[in-house]
C-alpha cells in the first residue's frame, strides 16, 4: 500500500511516519511539504497506477498550496487518474467550519484530528483492502 502525506511540519511528518511503521513496516510513504509538489507528482503519474498512492493524508494549513487549493485542483485531476484515491484531511484545526467544509467535499472520506493514532490508521488501511500487523 502506498500512502501519500501532504504535510509541511517536519516534526509531525516524522511522528506520522513512526505511526505508519508501527502499523506496518511495509507501507510505502511518499510525502510532500505542500499541495503543489503533490499535484505535480500526481499529474506526472496520472496514467501509471503503480506510482499512484492508495490514500492521501492532507493537511489544510500549508504555504504555497494549502489543503483547500489542493482539493480544488485534485478534483479536476481525479477523473483522469487510473484509480480513485481517497483523501483524509489530517488537521490540528478544531474549527467547525473547517470540519464541515472538509466533510462536504466529495473527495474527502473523513476529517481526522492530529495526531493520527495507530488504531485509526490501521482501520483506514483495512477499509481500503490492505492488511496491517495491528
Amino acid at each position: 500500500m502506498k500512502i501519500c502525506v501532504v504535510e509541511d511540519d517536519p516534526a509531525y511528518l516524522f511522528l506520522l511516519k513512526e505511526v505508519i511503521k508501527s502499523v506496518d513496516i511495509n507501507l510505502d510513504v511518499i510525502s510532500f511539504v505542500n499541495g503543489k509538489p503533490a499535484i505535480d507528482f500526481l499529474s506526472l503519474h496520472v496514467v501509471e497506477a503503480d506510482f499512484l498512492p492508495d490514500v492521501i493524508f492532507l493537511d489544510l494549513n500549508m504555504p504555497v498550496m494549502d489543503g483547500w487549493m489542493f482539493l480544488d485542483v485534485f478534483e479536476k485531476l481525479q477523473p483522469g487518474l487510473k484509480k480513485p484515491i481517497p483523501v483524509y484531511v489530517l488537521s490540528s484545526s478544531i474549527a467547525e467550519k473547517d470540519i464541515a467544509r472538509a466533510n462536504q467535499n466529495k473527495l474527502v472520506v473523513s476529517f481526522l484530528g492530529k495526531p493520527l493514532e495507530d488504531t485509526t490508521l490501521a482501520e483506514i488501511i483495512k477499509r481500503h483492502g490492505f492488511k496491517t500487523k495491528l
